[in-house]
């Protein structure tokens, strides 16, 4: 993380600068907030140390930091298992995962600097840290709704190393040699545009059920239903299948569409193309668990809120990786509204 000096204040009113190494991870109630107020409640982690003032002994390890708030509104998210941060507080020793939108932005911020201020602000934060960027996402998409030629792959991924680079010249990214891209090319990309049409067919046939609110009493035999189709597509433990009950058990009586409405986008001719729009944003999420499988620290950012918010939402506890499958332990603590405890314990399953 980018050193910062920072004031703690005792309650004597004595007072003593400190610079923290990092942040505690904020949770779902923390990211509302920071949408809908622009504040958010930091918790700063320091290395142990004694502050003594008039005889007042204090040892902490962390100091919190109530409403603070950034000069620019929160547009880019962090997001990683158990919670997420601003972009400013990432550690830049650390690569980070970033998709189509957060290089498009940078794209159209070179173009002209007084667009999308907001995000420039963020970026700019780390313009002299060496912030490390695996740009993957960006590569890996395709507007054919099949995976990129392995040609394709790596003139993207390059792209997206040039317009990184050109926005600061501290920024660093994960570049390959051919064989590694090749590996990844095969056993990443490849991978994942496999289930695409699988899940493409899933959504087709689960999505129209559910466009409008359906009565409570209902509710289970519908969710039981569309958990019997996910094992059906083989996509019970994708998080298209857990968007897609969240949809069902939508509250809607705040007048408020959960997240899950917001990225599946559902109605009634509910199309291919619909279903592989969604699952392109899905697909980030999907990414960041098979890389925190392998590293629990790494970061994926985004500045799609909705994303962001399903992904906190989920409470991501562990990703594991058995018989050639994952399978991804949640709470889902601030997902499926109007589930009952026993209805929210069979969805997860």
């Amino acid at each position: 993380m980018k050193r910062y000096r920072m004031m703690y204040r005792a309650n004597t009113g004595e007072e003593i600068m400190f610079e923290p190494t990092g942040i505690e991870l904020l949770d779902y109630q923390s990211l509302l907030s920071s949408k809908d107020e622009g504040k958010v409640n930091v918790k700063f982690i320091i290395d142990p140390m004694t502050f003594i003032f008039n005889n007042e002994h204090l040892s902490p390890n962390t100091v919190s930091m109530t409403g603070w708030k950034s000069p620019e509104k929160h547009s880019i998210y962090a997001l990683t298992i158990g919670g997420w941060k601003p972009f400013l507080f990432l550690d830049d020793s650390l690569p980070i995962i970033v998709d189509r939108n957060i290089i498009d932005a940078m794209k159209k911020i070179l173009k002209n600097s007084e667009h999308l201020k907001d995000r420039k602000w963020w970026f700019d934060t780390h313009n002299n840290t060496g912030l490390i960027f695996n740009p993957l996402l960006y590569a890996m998409e395709n507007n054919q709704k099949k995976a990129p030629s392995f040609q394709e792959f790596c003139a993207q991924y390059d792209e997206a190393c040039s317009i990184i680079t050109r926005y600061s010249s501290s920024y660093r990214v994960i570049t390959h040699s051919k064989e590694d891209y090749w590996n990844i090319y095969e056993h990443v990309v490849k991978k994942y545009h496999s289930f695409l049409e699988r899940e493409i067919q899933f959504l087709c046939e689960v999505v129209p059920i559910i466009v409008k609110t359906i009565p409570s009493n209902k509710l289970p035999n519908i969710a039981r239903d569309i958990k019997g189709k996910a094992i059906i597509f083989d996509v019970k433990e994708r998080l298209s299948c857990f968007a897609v009950l969240d949809l069902l058990y939508e509250d809607t009586s705040s007048g408020k569409s959960s997240h899950s409405r917001k990225l599946l986008k559902p109605k009634e001719n509910y199309s291919e193309d619909d279903a592989y729009n969604a699952l392109s944003d899905l697909i980030n999420l999907e990414v960041l668990l098979q890389y925190s499988r392998l590293d629990k620290h790494v970061f994926f950012c985004t500045a799609d809120f909705h994303l962001a918010a399903f992904w906190v939402a989920l409470g991501v506890k562990k990703v594991t990786y058995t018989k050639n499958k994952f399978h991804t332990e949640i709470d889902g603590e601030n997902l499926f509204a109007r589930a009952n405890p026993s209805e929210k314990l069979k969805i997860l399953e």
